[in-house]
C-alpha cells in the first residue's frame, strides 16, 4: 500500500466539480444526489490516496504522454494521473459516463493542490 500520495486537482476538474454540483442543486434539485455524489468523490480521494492505482488504464487510441486512469463514481467518471517518482495524484477531468472523453483528455494542464 502506498503512503504519503498528494491529491492535486486540474483547473478544469475543479471546475467539473463545481459544475456538477451546482447542476444537481440549482437545475435539477437534487439536493441529496449533490451530498452523495460530494462524499462519493471524498471517498475516492481517499483511497487514491492509498491505493493510486485502483482505477483502470485509459486507452483512447492515442498516443499520450502520460498513462491516464479512469474511476467511475456514480454516472461520472474521473480521470486522473499517478506519477509514482513524485508521488502525487493528479486529478484531470471529472465528466459525466455519457460524454465523448476523447476531446476532454489532453496531456498537459495546470495542477493545483488541495
Amino acid at each position: 500500500m502506498e503512503r504519503g500520495v498528494t491529491i492535486k486537482f486540474s483547473r478544469h476538474a475543479s471546475l467539473d466539480y463545481d459544475r456538477i454540483s451546482l447542476y444537481l442543486t440549482e437545475d435539477v434539485y437534487q439536493f441529496q444526489a449533490e451530498q452523495n455524489f460530494s462524499k462519493a468523490i471524498e471517498a475516492l480521494l481517499g483511497n487514491l490516496t492509498a491505493f493510486p492505482r485502483m482505477g483502470s488504464v485509459y486507452d483512447d487510441g492515442r498516443c499520450l504522454s502520460r498513462e491516464y486512469r479512469r474511476i467511475n463514481v456514480g454516472r461520472y467518471s474521473v480521470f486522473y494521473v499517478y506519477l509514482e517518482d513524485k508521488a502525487v495524484v493528479e486529478i484531470h477531468r471529472i465528466l459525466a459516463g455519457m460524454a465523448d472523453h476523447t476531446i476532454f483528455i489532453k496531456d498537459e494542464t495546470q495542477m493545483y493542490e488541495i
